[in-house]
């Protein structure tokens, strides 16, 4: 293994887990984490938990000081291991009333968006979303979310230019700290909805991290091309990425995590977001990363190749919400993540 990462196994204290009861409105998580894969000294300023919410998508930055938090969709087709009042109260444990909510939506598919407007009525703070940053307009979304859009329509944002990509930093998609900075490389390229997700990158500090929605080939390839456009003006480099989340929960289809994007990133650790539903991730989706990947300590993990799953061991650094449960990755100060899990 390469010696400049730190790779551990051991327990790590998360003060808001402490406060468990047994009252049905908090959730029971143990009050220890596992830290699977780590490189440099963390900085616990700020963590980004994938939510094990199965076939579905539910991301959620904690920016320093509970300051503000950022929710990069949240939506299931089923096999959830937490329930909807689960994420209330696990939102609820991470904000006051002082915490800015901004929620970004990378399509209009409803394992992205379903829960939005339920988490969004009965968090405790709801008075505090500051911003709704979504792609597509708001008809296509289906009448749930299209109610609670319109319900907080001067705080929605969207682009109705095709392929629209950053020049600045987002700052609603940003944590308010110097050096912390979000952009978008593509939103609404193509035809299909999984072609049009929002595709954010995200400066935190020394390290960086991809959100890619239900990204296709065809929006990886907007990406390229924006980015050309770009030239030296660009404030990042996709070669920089430390994190990448799997792109359409590790599909294999319609150009997803292709090995000219895994080469592009060369991310040191994905994550999938994924239940055992529609063969996702799939086998070949792992193997594309392979090359790239950094080494942790052996953890569970499974993908599907010819429709049935395949369960193993591994200690490349990939992980999955539905062996792994839920994934604490946190940032460090030399570049690189912290990644632990809760098991459920």
């Amino acid at each position: 293994m390469n010696e400049k990462f730190r790779c551990i196994i051991g327990l790590l204290f998360i003060p808001f887990f402490s406060s468990c009861t047994t009252t049905p409105s908090e959730i029971r998580l143990p009050t220890a984490q596992v830290a699977l894969y780590s490189k440099g000294f963390v900085n616990d300023a700020v963590n980004i938990y994938t939510l094990p919410i199965g076939a579905g998508s539910c991301q959620i930055v904690q920016c320093p000081n509970q300051n503000k938090l950022i929710i990069f969709d949240c939506g299931s087709s089923g096999y959830s291991k937490m329930t909807k009042d689960d994420i209330v109260s696990f939102v609820d444990n991470l904000s006051d009333d002082q915490t800015e909510i901004v929620v970004s939506i990378s399509h209009k598919d409803d394992d992205h968006t379903n829960y939005l407007p339920y988490l969004m009525e009965h968090i405790s703070h709801s008075q505090s979303i500051e911003k709704i940053v979504i792609a597509q307009t708001i008809e296509e979304y289906n009448p749930e979310t299209q109610d609670w859009l319109n319900e907080n329509v001067h705080g929605v944002e969207t682009y109705e230019a095709d392929y629209y990509s950053s020049i600045e930093p987002e700052s609603s998609l940003s944590c308010p700290v110097d050096g912390f900075a979000s952009y978008i490389l593509t939103v609404n390229s193509g035809v299909e909805p999984n072609d049009k997700s929002m595709v954010v990158l995200s400066k935190l500090g020394a390290s960086q991290v991809i959100f890619t929605g239900d990204m296709t080939g065809k929006t990886e390839a907007q990406i390229f091309s924006n980015l050309a456009l770009l030239g030296d003006s660009a404030h990042f480099q996709l070669a920089d990425t430390d994190l990448l989340f799997g792109a359409h929960h590790g599909a294999s289809t319609n150009g997803s995590n292709n090995k000219k994007w895994a080469d592009a990133t060369s991310p040191e650790a994905v994550i999938y977001s994924a239940g055992e539903r529609y063969s996702h991730p799939t086998c070949e989706a792992l193997d594309v990363y392979q090359t790239v990947l950094d080494f942790g300590e052996p953890h569970a993990l499974q993908c599907s190749s010819t429709g049935a799953y395949m369960k193993f061991e591994t200690s490349n650094a990939n992980f999955l919400t539905h062996t792994n449960g839920l994934i604490v990755a946190t940032p460090n100060n030399e570049g690189g993540f912290q990644i632990s899990t809760f098991d459920f």
